[in-house]
């Protein structure tokens, strides 16, 4: 399911002890959402109560690591007891949920970024806003991919191996993809939250 924007941008571009300082409530929350991510990304994502970490392939060991064909593991932020069977049902998504994945990087965040984007705007319309996460740098693109509205975030993860992680918005699409699917207000209000609210724990 729409795993053609991975490939895509895996194409262009291809964690050990949670350690910050929040209290004691955003340590464990943060935990319960980033798995074993690593402690040079200390964040707690801005999302509902309800919302867990669900892991969607990869190896059984947890947290965003590569599996064994060394293919990057997907993740999704969605409501609790929420059914992956049914992600392609429109009818059963009533809420946006959020695919993340770890990404490997060839150059500086700022010089890959620079080089994607200038790809990227010569093949789609394409908005793009930049933010920060404490100490990590973030990029958030909005474009339109055969008719459908695409919400995408690139965020640094300031780390030796120069990877980043990237951010997907899904929402509930009406009609076929490619026939003008866009979100709703509401779920734009969600992603925007989720991009300027998430707070760093340094």
């Amino acid at each position: 399911m729409n795993k053609l924007f991975f490939c895509l941008f895996s194409a262009l571009f291809s964690v050990p002890l949670f350690s910050a300082a929040g209290t004691p409530q955003e340590m464990a929350r943060a935990k319960e959402l980033l798995s074993n991510l690593e402690s040079s990304f200390p964040v707690l994502p801005y999302l509902p109560e309800d919302y867990t970490l669900i892991k969607m392939n990869g190896n059984s060991k947890g947290g965003v690591e590569a599996n064994e064909a060394d293919e990057p593991v997907e993740y999704v932020w969605g409501p609790k007891g929420f059914d992956m069977n049914q992600i392609d049902n429109p009818d059963y998504v009533s809420k946006p949920i959020i695919f993340f994945v770890k990404m490997p990087g060839h150059n500086s965040f700022k010089e890959d970024m620079e080089e994607m984007l200038k790809e990227l705007k010569r093949e789609f319309p394409l908005e793009t806003s930049f933010f920060q996460w404490g100490e990590h740098s973030g990029v958030a693109l909005t474009m339109r991919v055969h008719l459908d509205k695409v919400c995408l975030a690139y965020v640094d993860l300031n780390n030796k191996n120069k990877e980043r992680l990237l951010f997907r918005l899904f929402y509930a699409e009406k009609m076929p993809f490619g026939n003008g699917n866009t979100p709703s207000p509401e779920v734009l209000a969600f992603w925007k939250d989720f991009l300027e609210k998430t707070k760093s724990l340094n």
